[in-house]
């Protein structure tokens, strides 16, 4: 994964700038039911929408404040056709998107 670093002044280190993950399943293949996982070590409002295969949103899956830790996102996908759609996470320090297939 390509991860992005800023210079910190104060202590000359470096600090990853996209913290926050996506976790999806191996196959990002869709059948049923299922769950995905965002994770951010710190105080974060993330926006994750579902856009179908010309990048247009169809709906939004989750939109609040995390408050350093884990949230859970249900996915219907028996509500979807069969095809392949894109996850887009959205937050102040990162930009996912994902390609998932839905049969």
């Amino acid at each position: 994964a390509w991860v992005m670093y800023k210079k910190r002044k104060s202590r000359g280190r470096l600090e990853a700038i996209n913290n926050i993950s996506l976790i999806t399943s191996r196959e990002d293949n869709y059948t049923q039911k299922t769950e995905f996982l965002i994770i951010s070590p710190k105080v974060e409002h993330v926006v994750l929408r579902l856009l179908n295969a010309k990048e247009e949103e169809l709906a939004v899956l989750f939109d609040e404040e995390i408050i350093g830790g884990e949230s859970k996102v249900a996915f219907e996908a028996g509500s979807y056709e069969a095809g392949i759609y894109y996850l887009s996470l959205t937050s102040t320090s990162a930009n996912i998107l994902r390609k998932i297939r839905v049969s």
